[in-house]
């Protein structure tokens, strides 16, 4: 219960930077002028790293820890679906972070807010499937 109530957290935690990051960060890119682009871009992903970093180690953890302890078609789907935010951030977002630190590009800003919901769709899964697995298991456990 301690596993999954953890993972939930962070999950809900990075639901709602995703969701932050797609809505309101992302487009205020393109407020940014040119000359002060890449001051910009080099701050914002390294103070983003200060706290997402340890959020996604300590989810990755707990993701395991679940899959482990708790083996579930369910815990499964979950790591699975962390897993595909790790691939779409290291195939799709790192490369579009990588073009903007280069130059401020529109369509690079575009790419960024398109590959992004991705990651918002995988933890807004992963989110939705580990309340439900959490509600799941408090009504059988009360019954």
């Amino acid at each position: 219960m301690v596993a999954l109530a953890l993972n939930l957290l962070a999950a809900l935690m990075m639901t709602g930077v995703v969701l932050h990051e797609q809505i309101v960060h992302y487009p205020l890119f393109d407020e940014v002028g040119k000359k002060q682009f890449k001051l910009f871009m080099r701050e914002h992903v390294l103070k983003t790293s200060y706290f997402v970093g340890p959020v996604l180690i300590f989810e990755s953890i707990v993701a395991l820890w679940l899959a482990i302890m708790t083996p579930s078609i369910q815990a499964t789907l979950a790591l699975l679906l962390l897993v595909g935010v790790w691939i779409v951030t290291f195939m799709l977002l790192i490369p579009d972070y990588r073009d903007l630190a280069m130059e401020k590009d529109k369509k690079a800003i575009r790419k960024l807010l398109r590959n992004n919901l991705l990651r918002v769709g995988l933890w807004a899964a992963r989110s939705l499937l580990l309340l439900s697995l959490l509600w799941h298991t408090t009504t059988i456990t009360h019954w």
